[in-house]
């Protein structure tokens, strides 16, 4: 009998003791860096099987910002690279940037197989329009801090497009894998409001002398960081989705374990003293109230609703007493105050295209007055300000428009009829997806981060989701001069 010498199982081995033998050669030649990149590579193309895996872990990992992953303390591996040895960035934007690839090489794959290609672009054109702003805002700056402006762009404002809004939109194309990254999304507020609990028993918040849940290091390790403004941005977005998961439990007995979760952390974020979550929450609370309105039996509840006020009024005194009597706090307001009123001068030099984007940490740098009453430099206490400062009016109006498109789509439907209960419910839930983040943000620092675009990019790909009931695109792009069983679309909502 003549043996087949094209078994898969023998063509496999023929070619891993290529990829072997290439390896070893590689080490010898170039160093044990190419054995790892090598393995990211291989990495990259077997995610690119797993996208929807690699989605979950980017959307656990979002709010993890502040674990970072630093080349140099792996220096033997890049012994021989030593330009590489300054790189460094949280291990979500290394994530994102490989599942981003590796989403891409799944798109080559499909097209040379002959498969139906579409790339969902969101609210391109307004997306562009803001990173035209950026591009033009170039002009201000010197010849000797365009590339650091130019590597922002690419760095910053295009990752988070592309690698989270985009990659969402894509990845995300069914119910189930929706439902899946809001669970995740949950847990990781949950874990969060865990860890703010324990900080009670071990002292992490003694460095700001009044007891208030704080984020700590395990290990070295710090996920949430260690301020408890970090802790408190995840809980106040992830607490709508636990009341989501209790208003739609239809278990009693899981219902009720879902409202002590829900008030558990509600509590913890109350307690991280931050003001930016007390006015987050006090305006979601406000906004959710104003929408509801016409729903809500004000008798039923009016009991419920006073008794929830005597609840917060001793919490809310201890935080009014923080306030007027911590150091740390009168020191946060100074700061706080000084960096609105720089921003404003840093405007009112380039008001229509800004100072250059990725321009005001090095500007601050040089207001001599800032170091010496609060140290090092830091970035803009707020996304408006930092705006205005980097970009003017034309990058703080192609923002707004770009926002303001994502809510419309995002919450326009809770109105209509024509959708179904289920897809209007999860508009709602939606809205304060987007609705949360951007309130924070206006009196934070993580504007462009995964902590604020992977809920947002979440929304805008329900929205699609759900969408495909009685919803079509704006418009469907279809790319030219290609061959006829190669078919490619990009679909721009």
């Amino acid at each position: 009998m003549k043996k087949n010498y094209t078994h898969p199982s023998i063509l496999f081995w023929i070619l891993f003791a290529g990829v072997a033998v290439a390896a070893l050669f590689l080490v010898v030649w170039k160093g044990i860096f190419s054995l790892v990149l090598l393995g990211s590579l291989f990495a990259i193309w077997l995610l690119s099987y797993h996208l929807t895996f690699g989605w979950y872990v980017l959307v656990f990992l979002s709010p993890m910002i502040h674990w970072f992953f630093r080349f140099d303390t792996y220096w033997y591996l890049f012994q021989d690279y030593p330009q590489l040895l300054d790189i460094y960035a949280p291990v979500v934007e290394f994530w994102a940037l490989g599942l981003t690839i590796a989403w891409i090489v799944s798109l080559a794959r499909d097209w040379f197989q002959g498969k139906k290609v579409t790339i969902f672009a969101p609210g391109l054109p307004w997306f562009l329009l803001f990173l035209a702003s950026a591009v033009i805002s170039l002009i201000s700056l010197s010849a000797a801090d365009l590339g650091e402006g130019m590597k922002f762009i690419v760095r910053v404002l295009l990752l988070w497009y592309v690698g989270y809004v985009v990659l969402g939109a894509n990845i995300v194309t069914n119910k189930k894998i929706l439902h899946t990254s809001l669970y995740l999304l949950a847990c990781t507020g949950l874990l969060g409001a865990l860890m703010g609990f324990a900080s009670f028993f071990n002292g992490a918040w003694q460095i700001y002398g009044f007891p208030r849940s704080t984020p700590f290091a395990i290990f070295g390790i710090a996920p949430f960081g260690t301020q408890h403004i970090f802790l408190a941005e995840v809980i106040t977005t992830t607490l709508p989705l636990w009341l989501y998961f209790w208003y739609t439990q239809k278990d009693q007995q899981k219902q009720i374990w879902l409202a002590f979760a829900s008030i558990f952390i509600f509590s913890i974020g109350l307690f991280t003293l931050s003001r930016a979550a007390w006015v987050t929450l006090f305006f979601e609370v406000l906004i959710f109230l104003f929408l509801m309105r016409k729903r809500i039996d004000w008798q039923r509840y009016s009991s419920a609703v006073m008794w929830g006020i005597f609840l917060l009024f001793p919490l809310f005194s201890y935080l009014l007493y923080f306030l007027l009597t911590s150091y740390a706090a009168g020191s946060s307001t100074a700061a706080r105050v000084a960096l609105t009123e720089i921003a404003w001068q840093f405007f009112l030099n380039h008001p229509i295209v800004g100072n250059g984007v990725g321009s005001f940490i090095p500007l601050l740098s040089d207001v001599y007055a800032f170091a010496v009453d609060f140290g090092d430099p830091i970035d803009a206490h707020g996304l408006g300000q930092k705006l205005l400062a980097e970009q003017g009016i034309l990058g703080l109006l192609t923002f707004s428009l770009f926002i303001g498109w994502i809510v419309y789509h995002v919450f326009s439907r809770y109105f209509k009829k024509s959708y179904t209960h289920e897809a209007r419910l999860m508009s709602f839930v939606f809205f304060f997806l987007v609705l949360s983040p951007l309130i924070f943000q206006l009196f934070n620092t993580q504007y462009y981060s995964s902590k604020m675009w992977i809920p947002i990019a979440i929304a805008i790909a329900g929205t699609i989701v759900y969408g495909k009931e009685t919803w079509s695109p704006s418009f469907i792009l279809r790319l030219p001069h290609v061959k006829k069983k190669h078919q490619v679309s990009m679909r721009i909502d």
